[in-house]
């Protein structure tokens, strides 16, 4: 039973690398009218309908996790939706403003962001819940290198890493620490709904009163096509992303969880394709080649 649920589950994260790409040049659509922190609160607040609907509904386990770990799932709060997402928004923001990165701040961003597994591994080893081998960290770094290629496109000269790449940083950081810190509790509860809820409500409520003056104008010049976007981005990158990823967490650890991190270029890369029509060489396929040699070594068991 458990090869199959393990089985869905790698099943359910391969759905998620896709929503997650896809996400990216959406989240460049909607800039085009909505500031970064407006992005953020908005597909924060819609997230947040269907997740107050299972709080309510399960309330007696949201209780009860706020009574066993109030400051665990505080700190889950805060590193899930500001510290994430603030960090990313407003560092690429820096970099897009800064003359040094203007013309490679989304290459720069996404690197750091690449970073993610490393940094879950490290900390899950600090937190005694997980050790990896020699041969997987060879893999993160074989992995981290085809990321490299792929967001660069092979080009990496122009370069530079500022304070707004220092500020980008902390969002794989707070991803990592969230990850680590909610497996704990993800492995004591039947589902991670109620988990993921409290957490997400907490963290939004947190920045609903830095709500900018002009968000009322920003959203009324959305139009319909930008608005099934934000919704898509809302209830499948966020809602169904988080509970995914929470499902993953709690199913195969936090380290083989985070590894799939380094596929999502690679969806994104399509989904530019696709919607905004961006071209895919030779470069970016060998750089593909190399995120799969090194998940392959990542996944290799322990002897």
């Amino acid at each position: 039973m458990s090869r199959v649920n393990n089985l869905g589950t790698y099943i359910v994260l391969g759905l998620l690398v896709v929503i997650w790409g896809v996400a990216y040049p959406v989240i460049k659509i909607l800039l085009g009218v909505l500031t970064p922190f407006e992005l953020m609160l908005v597909r924060f607040w819609i997230t947040s309908l269907p997740l107050l609907g299972i709080a309510i509904a399960r309330r007696r386990e949201v209780i009860a996790l706020l009574r066993s770990d109030p400051g665990r799932i505080l700190l889950l709060a805060l590193l899930g939706v500001p510290g994430y997402h603030l960090t990313l928004n407003f560092g690429t923001h820096m970099m897009m403003r800064d003359p040094l990165t203007t013309n490679c701040a989304a290459t720069i961003a996404a690197i750091l962001v690449a970073s993610l597994p490393a940094w879950t591994g490290l900390f899950s080893r600090i937190a005694g819940q997980e050790r990896m081998t020699r041969l997987q960290w060879a893999g993160q770094i074989v992995a981290f290198i085809g990321v490299i290629i792929v967001v660069s496109r092979g080009d990496l000269s122009g370069l530079r890493f500022t304070s707004g790449a220092l500020l980008v940083l902390g969002a794989p950081l707070s991803w990592a620490l969230y990850s680590v810190l909610a497996r704990p509790l993800l492995t004591r509860v039947s589902s991670s709904m109620p988990l993921v809820a409290i957490a997400i409500l907490i963290g939004t409520i947190a920045m609903t009163p830095f709500t900018p003056s002009t968000m009322s104008t920003h959203l009324a010049a959305l139009g319909l096509e930008r608005w099934i976007w934000l919704i898509f981005l809302s209830l499948l990158a966020t809602f169904a992303g988080y509970l995914a990823w929470a499902l993953a967490i709690a199913r195969l650890g936090a380290n083989r969880t985070s590894v799939s991190i380094y596929f999502i270029p690679l969806s994104t890369l399509v989904a530019g394709m696709l919607l905004l029509g961006e071209q895919v060489g030779r470069v970016e396929i060998l750089g593909g080649l190399v995120i799969l040699g090194g998940v392959i070594l990542t996944g290799i068991p322990r002897r």
